[in-house]
């Protein structure tokens, strides 16, 4: 209750909390809470945070990239069993709440030298291949579509070069 002996029904407004005179300030009384109010605010939060909760994940999944890797030789040959290595870089990944976002791969081809990366965040990636008998391949990809293929060629191994090497005379 007011000083007015009103319940705050009506329009209150409350006294001033200084004046220009320099005097203490006046306390200003609460306002009432009502419980109408409280289930209204209750409904707003519940309903802000569900549709938060629902639109995040939604929104992650339209950034996602189904990614394939094709590794060939300089004859164009597949080549099977060859490790590849993608690692997530940057970009843009959204966190999704309770699941951990996985950003780092280790698979092999399979015999027609494919191999298939679950869906992963767009953005940059770095792409790293290693084959028995072939040289190292490792490249930084932007990755911006729904689903893309990155083709691989591999290089043989390159004669080795020793500064020691016998002089012929």
């Amino acid at each position: 209750m007011y000083d007015d002996g009103t319940c705050g029904g009506g329009v209150h407004t409350p006294p001033p909390r200084f004046s220009f005179l320099g005097t203490a300030l006046a306390p200003v009384p609460p306002l009432p809470y009502t419980v109408s109010m409280r289930r209204r605010s209750s409904f707003t939060w519940v309903f802000a945070s569900l549709l938060a909760l629902f639109s995040l994940p939604l929104a992650a999944e339209k950034e996602m990239t189904a990614l394939q890797i094709e590794v060939k030789n300089g004859d164009g040959k597949p080549i099977d069993r060859a490790s590849v290595l993608v690692r997530f870089v940057e970009g843009r990944s959204k966190a999704k709440f309770g699941k951990k976002v996985v950003t780092r791969w280790e698979l092999r081809t399979n015999q027609q030298g494919f191999a298939k990366i679950p869906p992963i965040p767009q953005g940059k990636i770095l792409v790293q291949v290693i084959a028995k008998g072939y040289q190292t391949y490792g490249k930084t990809h932007e990755v911006e579509e729904e689903e893309k293929t990155i083709e691989v060629k591999l290089n043989p191994p390159q004669s080795q070069y020793s500064a020691h090497q016998d002089k012929k005379q």
